[in-house]
């Protein structure tokens, strides 16, 4: 949406070549183009799901597989585990997450070294917030003295 309200889309020949061009569409012309969509009912339904599962509703989840048939995806009873996950790292409890993952999904950390990372960067970031954990490593006053030398201020 631009500054005067107008929806931003890309445009067909921008997407299509990859330039990343914007078309923007009057606001009337972009509601009788969302009208014109339409979803598949499955895919609204997993849309829906999912919405509930990643924000930890488990008895709607269960009773909207019930009403929709739309498989919950994943075992009921974790749905409360994960979210528990997602406090702890918005809370900044990285290491309690990490220690939740593992108990929930054993072997997850180790086959996904990439996912691992990136909670031991947001463990080191939190550890940096608070101040705690940062001292250097023992030879690093030599490598400062190193690069003092070769780089002075």
């Amino acid at each position: 949406v631009n500054l005067a309200g107008a929806p931003v889309l890309p445009s067909a020949a921008g997407s299509a070549m990859g330039n990343g061009q914007k078309k923007e569409y009057p606001r009337a012309e972009w509601f009788h183009k969302m009208e014109q969509v339409r979803l598949p009912r499955p895919q609204l339904d997993r849309l829906v799901m999912n919405y509930l599962v990643l924000e930890g509703f488990q008895e709607a989840a269960l009773k909207f597989e019930q009403e929709s048939g739309t498989p919950v995806g994943v075992d009921p009873g974790s749905i409360a585990e994960r979210v528990e996950i997602r406090n702890s790292l918005l809370e900044g409890n990285v290491a309690d997450a990490i220690a939740k993952v593992d108990s929930l999904c054993p072997g997850l950390l180790e086959s996904d070294p990439g996912l691992l990372f990136h909670l031991k960067r947001e463990q080191f970031l939190e550890l940096v917030r608070k101040g705690e954990g940062v001292t250097p490593p023992p030879r690093a006053h030599t490598h400062a003295h190193t690069l003092s030398f070769l780089c002075p201020t």
